[in-house]
């Protein structure tokens, strides 16, 4: 008989619910395998322990304790994260500073640029004017004294 066989035999093997010849043959497999003889004690330990009306402990153990391990990765995560963010956010806000104020310094170096040149501008048509004023005065001057 195969491990696969002998798998499925298991539960009416302990019940009592199979021929002689299956009961020999599931009997003689499982003295000879170990990995059968682990899965028959198993569930030899499990049934007898729902007919005494108690959970087996293997599973109530599986299900918590991939509870309890599910629940600390979860907050694992969690605390990575918010190291994580931690640490990031006061980064982000220096260099969104940095920008804001390199922003702000241009803007401003512009703006008194045009401002100056304005001035410039306004100041070479104030000498220009006063150079043809000067030239006009010169002109009279000379159609005077001619």
């Amino acid at each position: 008989m195969t491990c696969k066989e002998v798998e499925r035999e298991l539960v009416n093997y302990y019940y009592n619910e199979v021929d002689a010849t299956t009961r020999s043959a599931v009997s003689d497999h499982i003295s000879t395998c170990p990995r059968c003889q682990v899965s028959w004690k198993d569930l030899n330990a499990t049934l007898k322990g729902v007919e005494r009306g108690v959970p087996p402990i293997k599973v109530i153990e599986r299900d918590y304790l991939a509870g309890v391990f599910k629940k600390i990765k979860k907050r694992q995560r969690h605390k990575l994260l918010v190291t994580l963010v931690s640490a990031i956010t006061p980064f982000v806000l220096m260099v969104s500073l940095g920008v804001s104020a390199y922003i702000i310094k241009t803007k401003i170096e512009t703006s008194l640029v045009a401002q100056e040149y304005e001035l410039i501008e306004q100041l070479d048509l104030v000498q220009d004017m006063e150079i043809i004023q000067n030239l006009e005065d010169l002109e009279a001057i000379s159609t005077e004294g001619a």
